[in-house]
């Protein structure tokens, strides 16, 4: 059974009141003054996104007392924990009645994932997509200090970038919705202590507690001992990291902004101007322009373009998600439609040492080893997945002297261990490569020994690794690399 919160939450609206003067206005986070200021005088009604938790029961009294019940709630039930989903929900729509405002549920019963990134993100994809279809403007939630210091934490593990680690923000417009946080000058304690005094109730989510969520166990684990061993408000410190942060963001963003007008023209990079930049800025500018071209991309698509960037190899191209290339020349940089099937292409120089993205979608990684350091001898056959990789002697390869491109007329192919040469048009017969895929794939091919290696088939028996040899390649080969 269900328990019963009606008498917990009497006299709530007059709670509300006394809560708001502890904590007025005035405290609140002041980047988030402005917005509530405007929504306030023309009446504009606010959603808050509640769960029932101390956090965001907290932030909906607080929000209802200054915008005089200018609020919506909005509740996520996720369908997974039961009973306490459902009594979440219920002490969530009590509060509602209470405060005599509109309450939301937003139900989500069909999540194949269940780890803390899939659930939040389906929280907020729910919450964004309610707030478009009604045209809401903005949504409070109830972040406080402590937030911030495992969200710092959280995301350091994750590798985040500047920008990340100034999660959350006070204030923050993402597709025409502004995210106001106005409560984390508060921390998680204060917090607590504020409505046990006034009798408010709360739900805890048991999950809270449960320590296969990594954010759990920092918060459980790490945050409270690095509290202890600080002779510091940490909290007061990590918030301030927070805040030079995002000075520093918004600087970089300016910085970007002027890059842009710069180096894109007609939605095409001039790549002389774009590397005479600092790389915090190029990587701005890259992902600024990617995102405009509505391309979608990782931090490490970038990091592979800027690694493009520096090598004396041209006419290159990177493979994006949604089968979109980042085409690489002399002096541009452009993106590549989606094709309907990207198959044969022309010369495509290789780097000694680096990875490649072919029209086909596919990588090709290059690396230069030392007999010694690679290995190779520590058994007598090395374990190769012809498929995939292959060992050349690299002796005899020298910078702009290695290539790929696809098949031609006439082209000739010694594998390891054979006895001759083949065409290539008969040796992908002979190894049963369907038709439809012979035209997209790759023919490494060096200048002094033709063909070097084809993935699916051994190496070239031209440049077998001898006793003599000093120097390998090891040529590993990734279809449809993400």
């Amino acid at each position: 059974m269900l328990p019963s919160f009606d008498e917990e939450l009497s006299d709530l609206q007059s709670k509300a009141k006394n809560l708001y003067g502890l904590y007025p206005f005035k405290l609140w986070h002041s980047k988030t003054h402005s917005y509530l200021i405007q929504a306030k005088s023309v009446g504009e009604k606010i959603s808050i996104s509640c769960s029932g938790g101390a956090d965001s029961v907290f932030a909906v009294l607080l929000a209802w007392s200054y915008l005089k019940g200018q609020v919506n709630l909005i509740h996520v039930n996720h369908g997974i924990r039961e009973p306490g989903a459902s009594r979440d929900e219920k002490f969530v729509r009590l509060l509602g009645k209470c405060l005599q405002c509109n309450t939301t549920v937003l139900s989500i019963k069909t999540l194949s994932k269940t780890d803390e990134g899939s659930l939040r993100e389906a929280r907020m994809q729910a919450v964004r997509s309610k707030l478009e279809k009604e045209g809401g403007r903005a949504l409070v939630q109830g972040h406080q200090a402590d937030d911030i210091a495992e969200s710092f934490l959280w995301r350091i593990s994750r590798g985040a970038s500047p920008e990340g680690l100034t999660s959350p923000s006070p204030y923050h417009l993402y597709k025409g919705v502004a995210f106001l946080r106005p409560f984390l000058p508060f921390s998680r304690q204060e917090i607590r202590e504020s409505l046990e005094s006034l009798s408010i109730p709360w739900v805890d989510d048991e999950t809270n507690l449960d320590k296969k969520y990594l954010r759990n166990r920092l918060r459980l684990n790490v945050v409270g001992a690095w509290k202890a061993s600080v002779d510091r408000d940490l909290l007061n410190g990590v918030s301030r990291t927070r805040d030079l942060l995002e000075e520093q963001n918004e600087a970089i963003s300016e910085w970007v902004s002027r890059a842009c007008d710069a180096v894109v023209d007609s939605g095409v990079i001039k790549k002389k101007q774009l590397v005479e930049l600092p790389d915090a800025v190029k990587r701005g500018v890259l992902a600024r322009w990617l995102s405009n071209m509505e391309v979608e991309f990782s931090h490490n698509h970038i990091s592979d373009i800027l690694l493009l960037l520096s090598s004396s190899v041209i006419n290159q191209r990177i493979n994006l998600k949604g089968n979109h290339l980042v085409s690489i020349s002399q002096d541009l940089i452009s993106v590549v439609k989606p094709v309907e099937d990207a198959k044969s292409f022309l010369r495509c120089n290789l780097p000694l040492v680096g990875k490649i993205y072919l029209p086909s979608g596919a990588m090709l990684s290059l690396e230069i080893l030392g007999v010694e350091s690679s290995g190779l001898f520590k058994n007598s056959k090395p374990l190769v997945d012809i498929n995939k990789n292959a060992w050349i002697n690299a002796d005899s390869i020298v910078p702009g002297s290695i290539y790929c491109r696809t098949r031609t007329e006439g082209d000739l192919y010694h594998k390891l261990g054979s006895s001759g040469s083949k065409s290539v048009k008969k040796a992908m017969i002979d190894n049963k490569i369907p038709h439809s895929e012979r035209d997209s794939v790759p023919l490494v091919i060096t200048e002094k020994k033709g063909i070097a290696w084809i993935p699916g088939f051994p190496p070239s028996e031209k440049l077998k690794i001898m006793p003599s040899t000093k120097r390998v390649m090891h040529l590993t080969y990734s279809p449809r690399a993400a």
